[in-house]
């Protein structure tokens, strides 16, 4: 079993996180310095979650914390890659088949010098950064969240993806500490934008989205470019692109478009162990599934 190297904990295991979490109506449960996120379902009782924890897990813990609290089930996505990934360390966990978190993603270097990394791009990516340049499209960081919520969502809303609420999204970018969002812009519209988190020196590629007009110019090449750069510039050691097609996983399908695009700036496709659950209730194992 192989532990991920880098960071100790990841970004969805910070206090600002847990913070957001709350914010948003989850209850926030501490098992050391695991953080379990909890939410009152009719009837159900308490789903649990426990996204991208170190392993192992203080199982007895976690078990004790789920029956005092009336949970019917509690989901772990472990932060640990799936090569050499021991099951029985999750004891009495079962895999399953519905992950709330990408199971696959690309991480990029930026320890790497910025020479390596753009020759790390695939020949037609590197030529469309170029030629978003000369396009003339620019990009600029901000703190203009409303503009990016506008441009984003629609984006998201015509690719059918969800949508959170702009309250949920405003209060992530409150309450977590490191955060940059980059706007490209093209004759003075704004044309495509990524928001990003840090965590621990790991730089989250956690939303992005442009305009039809955007990638016209080409705006999102020239975006991701600029993210990793920059990335290096602040001081990151890894970009996360957090999350790319798996064939495993059905939702992941529409998913081709965008990770096509991910793998064209190179760096290194990792899965992660994957989704497991433990079910406290007959309705559990029924309702658990669909969640």
């Amino acid at each position: 079993m192989t532990e991920i190297a880098g960071p100790a904990r990841d970004i969805r295991q910070s206090d600002g996180y847990a913070l957001f979490m709350r914010r948003i109506g989850w209850q926030v449960d501490r098992v050391g310095k695991l953080h379990l996120f909890r939410k009152n379902f009719p009837l159900l009782g308490a789903f649990i979650r426990i996204p991208r924890p170190r392993l192992p897990l203080p199982l007895e813990e976690i078990d004790s914390l789920a029956r005092s609290q009336g949970a019917f089930m509690v989901k772990v996505e472990p932060n640990f890659l799936i090569d050499g990934f021991n099951h029985q360390v999750m004891g009495g966990f079962r895999k399953d088949s519905s992950p709330i978190l990408p199971t696959r993603t690309i991480w990029i270097d930026l320890t790497n010098s910025i020479e390596t990394l753009l020759a790390n791009l695939d020949k037609d990516t590197r030529n469309l950064v170029r030629r978003a340049e000369k396009e003339g499209v620019a990009v600029i960081e901000t703190r203009d969240l409303n503009e990016f919520y506008k441009l984003w969502s629609t984006n998201a809303k015509k690719k059918g993806f969800f949508v959170p609420f702009e309250k949920e999204l405003t209060a992530l970018w409150k309450v977590v500490p490191e955060k940059h969002l980059l706007l490209a812009k093209h004759r003075g519209e704004i044309v495509a934008g990524a928001l990003l988190f840090g965590y621990e020196r790991v730089l989250y590629y956690s939303f992005a989205g442009s305009s039809d007009h955007g990638r016209e110019v080409h705006a999102p090449y020239l975006l991701l470019w600029e993210v990793i750069a920059r990335g290096k510039k602040w001081g990151y050691q890894r970009l996360d692109l957090e999350g790319i097609t798996d064939p495993k996983v059905g939702r992941t399908k529409s998913w081709s478009g965008f990770s096509h695009f991910k793998r064209g700036f190179g760096g290194r496709e990792v899965e992660f162990a994957g989704s497991f659950s433990k079910y406290y209730s007959v309705l559990g194992k029924i309702f658990g599934r669909f969640i």
